[in-house]
């Protein structure tokens, strides 16, 4: 029994023969066999061609001789109208000439009518050699088209590729490749990678050593290469900086046997990027510049104000003068840090709170006063960094003017910390007498708090206080990219 699948059970089958009984002999041998077939019986030319015509075939069986039409005219035609259908003869006696005759006129196989228990297996045979011509032209056509693919996207595409083989020789480079390398194909074809005609360079001009070249270093290491910058000089002198990267191309033993490389124009990128840091260091030498004058002028009224409070006799005046003086102190502060900084733009919140306190315990002279800055990592944008200072500034002084009187020592903790949230909280503490019950710090009188509920507005921050073993006040605030 002839293996077949349900495929080919269900044959669609063109049978030429002018005897009913071995057609219907043929018929029956096939469903024995285990085919279902779907069979259209011609009987001469004229229902062959029709059917031909008319409908889709598996396969075609025929008689050699009938009244006026003959085995080979009925392959020719059905070579013509159906061109790759298995077509088997199944015939008398022919003799052996006639046979290989209609063999070389190409068909599938010969059948004697006195051997038909032959034909199911030159069937299935048959079908199997037509799957497999299927798959394999499916198969070519899916490689000229992956081939067509490739070769498209190597002609159209925007960078320069070029393969190298193992003695350096230039064996492809598309469009793009000629364009860039500014020679013509002719001529890369007979000029090696590291060739003088190049004149390769570093790309601030020194010169460039071979074992530093993508086709070098590929061959040595078998390794992929990304990004090298050098440059070539084309025959009218014009200078072309080039971006490469490049990868090892492997013969069947696992060899390198070349490179393929990418190649990119890099000139007006360069030109375009040292425009953007001269120009960046223009604006850096600017802005450090504005920092360090609003820090100087600042300097200037804190001087001025010093003048004027040697002047002052009434000590409730001259502690106004002082702190005004340290409000001027903790943003001529900012400036200076920003003046001093890499970023022009946030401060590190760390040191200055360190030199913020410093400078207020001293201006209040208590020394005996211990203070600590507990402080995450964070760096606020200037617009943050000044409300925050001079939140700061003033939760500071109030500590030291009323938390510890008469001399009574403690300690001031501050900082800035990250919630869980994602928020920045600003925290001032104290363990000193504490802050009056009978105080409505959102409501006073006292231009110190007020300050501090306005600046915390500005940051859009929301004011916490504690009364527990001493004062807290916490200032919640966003976090954003410019703040952390």
């Amino acid at each position: 029994m002839v293996k077949i699948n349900e495929a080919e059970k269900r044959l669609r089958i063109l049978h030429l023969e002018d005897s009913p009984r071995d057609a219907e002999l043929i018929r029956e041998l096939l469903v024995d066999a285990g085919f279902s077939p779907l069979i259209d019986w011609a009987s001469n030319e004229l229902e062959f061609t029709a059917f031909l015509r008319s409908n889709a075939y598996e396969l075609i069986l025929a008689d050699y001789q009938l009244p006026g039409f003959e085995a080979p005219a009925a392959l020719r035609l059905a070579k013509s109208l159906c061109p790759g259908i298995p077509f088997i003869c199944v015939s008398g006696a022919i003799g052996e000439g006639k046979a290989v005759e209609l063999l070389k006129l190409g068909a599938t196989d010969y059948i004697p009518k006195d051997r038909l228990d032959k034909l199911p297996l030159a069937m299935k045979r048959a079908l199997d050699e037509v799957a497999e011509r299927s798959t394999r032209r499916a198969a070519d056509e899916a490689l000229r088209n992956e081939r067509n693919l490739i070769a498209n996207i190597m002609q159209t595409s925007p960078v320069g590729i070029t393969t190298v083989d193992s003695m350096g020789s230039i064996t492809f480079a598309n469009a793009k490749a000629i364009a860039i390398l500014g020679l013509s194909k002719d001529q890369i074809d007979q000029t090696t990678y590291n060739s003088p005609v190049w004149n390769i360079s570093d790309i601030d001009g020194g010169p460039f050593p071979d074992d530093r070249l993508p086709f070098t270093r590929v061959m040595s290491t078998g390794k992929a290469v990304t990004d090298v910058q050098h440059a070539i000089q084309w025959p009218d002198g014009k200078r072309i900086l080039l971006s490469i990267n490049g990868a090892p191309m492997m013969d069947v033993n696992g060899q390198v046997a070349g490179m393929v490389a990418s190649i990119e124009d890099i000139t007006e990128r360069k030109k375009t990027e040292e425009l953007i840091q001269r120009s960046l260091k223009e604006k850096t030498v600017m802005l450090q510049e504005i920092h360090h004058r609003v820090k100087n002028n600042m300097q200037v009224i804190t001087s001025l104000l010093n003048l004027q409070s040697h002047e002052i006799t009434d000590a409730n005046i001259r502690a106004l003068f002082e702190e005004s003086k340290n409000r001027i102190y903790s943003m001529a502060l900012i400036h200076e840090k920003l003046y001093r900084a890499e970023d022009l733009a946030r401060i590190s919140f760390n040191e200055y709170l360190h030199s913020l306190v410093s400078g207020i315990v001293d201006t209040y002279k208590r020394r005996d006063i211990i203070y600590a800055v507990d402080n995450d990592p964070i760096t606020l944008d200037v617009n943050v960094g000044i409300p925050c200072g001079l939140i700061a500034n003033e939760l500071v002084s109030n500590c030291l003017k009323y938390a510890f009187p008469e001399g009574r020592k403690g300690m001031i903790t501050l900082g800035i910390n990250k919630d869980t949230q994602g928020n920045n909280v600003l925290t001032v503490a104290d363990n000193g007498v504490g802050f009056p019950d009978t105080v409505d710090f959102r409501n006073t009188t006292t231009l110190g708090l007020k300050l501090v509920n306005v600046l915390s507005g500005q940051i859009h921050g929301v004011i916490e206080l504690s009364r527990v073993e001493g004062t807290t006040f916490r200032i919640t605030f966003p976090g954003s990219k410019g703040n952390e």
